[in-house]
């Protein structure tokens, strides 16, 4: 649960005041221990980073050229990702969670932003028509904390989504299509999107409004399953149940 917790946290770039973060998490005899599996940031009242740095057992605050750091009581902290680094602090880092033997719970230092020149109307759609089993789909997106839509008809679906609720935004993944119960067929990539709402309306957030760790994770998901995929296939429309 911390995990899954946390990983939000990271998604939606949620700040903690340097007093508040001491107390319940650096101070907590679970915790402390927890978050010295995760690298952090210290941001400036303007949100600029001051430093990046990883809790160690003795309670002292290192960056990635093992130097200690001090916290300013008037700074935040939030948790890390690449989208926020410099690929040099990407690459120290790395380096420096090898070298310790720190296994993180999730990987903070892998993900970039996708090409934003190639959307349009907010929607994500450069593996559309990428093909695989339907199978395929359910397993990685569950597993990344995906849950099935409600199917239409009580016969198909054509989406999972993910819900984060300190944002009040779902993530929405459309294929082409499942249908209930559930039979392993030919599925075919569609889009990402992100609403208010569960299911495909008008409201889809604009991609500039959203977190850029969200984004970039949730692009990393997206890009999951195609990577999982056998490539495009230009002749998915004649061969899958629905056209999407």
């Amino acid at each position: 649960m911390q995990i899954s917790r946390f990983y939000e946290v990271m998604c939606v770039q949620h700040q903690w005041l340097v007093e508040d973060w001491q107390q319940y998490l650096q101070s907590h005899p679970i915790m402390g221990r927890f978050i010295q599996r995760l690298v952090w940031l210290e941001l400036d009242s303007n949100g600029q980073i001051v430093n990046s740095f990883r809790p160690i057992e003795d309670g002292n605050l290192i960056t990635n050229q093992d130097e200690e750091i001090s916290l300013d009581q008037h700074h935040f902290i939030t948790v890390a990702h690449s989208v926020l680094l410099s690929s040099e602090d990407i690459a120290q880092w790395q380096s420096h969670l090898k070298d310790y033997k720190v296994i993180s719970w999730f990987d903070q230092l892998s993900h970039p932003l996708p090409d934003m020149n190639k959307f349009r109307n907010d929607i994500i759609n450069d593996r559309h028509g990428w093909s695989m089993d339907s199978f395929t789909v359910r397993d990685i997106l569950t597993e990344l904390g995906y849950e099935r839509e409600s199917a239409q008809e009580d016969e198909y679906f054509f989406c999972y989504h993910k819900y984060y609720s300190r944002l009040k935004i779902y993530i929405h993944i459309d294929f082409s299509g499942g249908m209930v119960p559930e039979e392993n067929i030919l599925a075919v990539l569609d889009r990402l999107y992100f609403s208010k709402t569960p299911g495909y309306q008008d409201d889809v957030v604009k991609l500039d409004n959203l977190p850029k760790v969200l984004l970039a994770e949730s692009y990393a998901n997206y890009m999951a399953v195609a990577d999982a995929s056998n490539g495009f296939d230009p002749n998915w429309r004649n061969k899958v149940i629905w056209d999407t």
